[in-house]
């Protein structure tokens, strides 16, 4: 229901399926390479609602598809495990993208 594999429905393979309810105003992170790797420095990704330009969805805004932020500094990771931080990041991604792609068609 999520138009083609494109909402944030579509983070969530089966077993898994999508939780009733996903808080956005969380922040959301997680690391990669993951698992960590002996002696490579990780690189931070995360979804933080602060850090996101309030005109987002705005369709004269950058149409550029938006990601999540990148770090190379050690950044919090707060909510759950990091498998779940994972998936929520893309849930939000991929929900921030769907909604302006949709209310942006002509």
């Amino acid at each position: 229901a999520d138009g083609d594999g494109e909402g944030a429905s579509s983070c969530f393979l089966p077993p898994l399926s999508p939780p009733p309810f996903l808080h956005y105003c969380a922040r959301y992170s997680f690391t990669t390479p993951y698992p960590p790797v002996e002696n490579e420095t990780p690189t931070y990704h995360f979804f933080a609602k602060r850090r996101v330009d309030h005109d987002i969805l705005d369709c004269s805004h950058d149409p550029e598809t938006f990601e999540p932020f990148i770090s190379q500094k050690k950044e919090s990771v707060e909510g759950g495990s990091k498998d779940w931080n994972v998936l929520t990041a893309c849930a939000v991604v991929r929900a921030i993208n769907f909604a302006k792609r949709k209310g942006c068609e002509k």
